[in-house]
């Protein structure tokens, strides 16, 4: 996403290791790559170079932007809200149907979800089949209030994704991660000027965030319009397949998505995607339409932060599976590998 590889190394998560418990090669690359380009140029360049969440780095940028110019922030267009939409459902779809098989531990190594149709109708007829069995609105008017609710449903094993969940709760609700949910959303107008002055003057944040003394965390259980309660690695999980099955439903409340303008040229803009809160931050050059500076913040610099939730699981030195486990629960926009305990002390 926001960051590139050293080389193309993963995230290396390192049980036991105290403050090193987390060890990442991502820099920043939208500062050296935005400078000078004309606005236009932007949100395209931005969606291509973070592919794998190319929509909401697309929208994001473009809303920014606008922002920027304009000395105000644009009213969002019923068109953007529907294509973040779909690319969230898209790309949850993806995780649970692609990564879950490949990454979570003792799981069939068999993705069910290779391709969706490309029609959004077509794509949530298939996903309430193929992942929840049922139709979406059904499925969450029933299951979709807490995760002991999923954890019934996991358990009729009904289709590819319950069985895959039933067979990962004993060991994933084991896994206890208190909630600290990242809430900027409820009073934007205070908090975003705040979170940009930090994004634009201090430097490194975009690669360490925090927020009020602390490191908060961001995914589908921090929604703005539908938080859910989670404590454990399990909540996570479920949490993402209730998301799922809302972003199917035309009367869900919708991802957040917006921009503020902050004077001399400059706005923040942010959208709730798959993985959690995305936020752009652009200043322009006086007088012209092209960018002085631009920082993107996304939610894998929150969760996975050398101080964040899952580097203090990790401090208990948990077995390599149960670190894998943690690492899928919050889903980092990269690859990641674990480091045995007895390997990482010694490092």
């Amino acid at each position: 996403m926001t960051l590139a590889w050293a080389g193309d190394a993963p995230l290396l998560l390192c049980p036991g290791a105290g403050s090193c418990a987390i060890e990442s090669p991502r820099r920043e690359l939208a500062p050296a790559l935005c400078a000078g380009r004309p606005v236009a140029t932007v949100p395209g360049l931005l969606a291509a170079l973070f592919s794998l969440c190319g929509m909401a780095h697309r929208l994001c940028a473009t809303l920014a932007l606008a922002a920027a110019e304009q000395g105000e922030a644009p009213p969002v267009a019923a068109a953007s809200r529907a294509a973040l939409a779909d690319a969230t459902r898209r790309d949850q779809a993806l995780r649970l149907g692609l990564d879950w098989p490949r990454r979570l531990p003792g799981a069939v190594a068999q993705p069910w979800v290779t391709a969706l149709p490309a029609e959004p109708a077509a794509a949530t007829r298939w996903l309430e089949q193929a992942l929840l069995g049922e139709p979406a609105a059904g499925w969450l008017a029933r299951h979709g209030a807490d995760t002991e609710a999923v954890a019934r449903w996991s358990a009729r094993g009904d289709t590819a994704l319950a069985r895959l969940l039933a067979a990962q709760r004993p060991a994933t609700a084991a896994l206890r991660l208190p909630a600290q949910p990242l809430q900027l959303l409820d009073r934007p107008e205070a908090t975003l000027p705040l979170l940009a002055q930090r994004m634009a003057g201090e430097p490194g944040f975009c690669l360490r965030p925090h927020w009020q003394q602390g490191v908060p965390e961001t995914g589908p259980w921090t929604r703005h319009a539908r938080p859910l309660a989670v404590r454990s690695a399990w909540d996570r999980l479920a949490a993402r397949v209730i998301d799922l099955a809302a972003l199917c439903c035309d009367d869900a409340p919708p991802l957040s998505l917006g921009a503020l303008a902050l004077g001399e040229r400059g706005a923040i803009a942010w959208c709730e995607m798959a993985r959690g809160l995305l936020l752009h931050w652009v200043r322009l050059e006086p007088g012209e339409a092209r960018v002085r500076d631009y920082r993107v913040l996304a939610p894998t610099e929150w969760n996975f932060h050398p101080q964040g939730v899952l580097a203090a699981a990790l401090a208990a030195a948990p077995a390599a599976d149960d670190v894998a486990r943690l690492a899928v629960a919050l889903d980092p926009c990269v690859d990641f590998a674990v480091r045995p305990a007895r390997e990482a002390a010694h490092a």
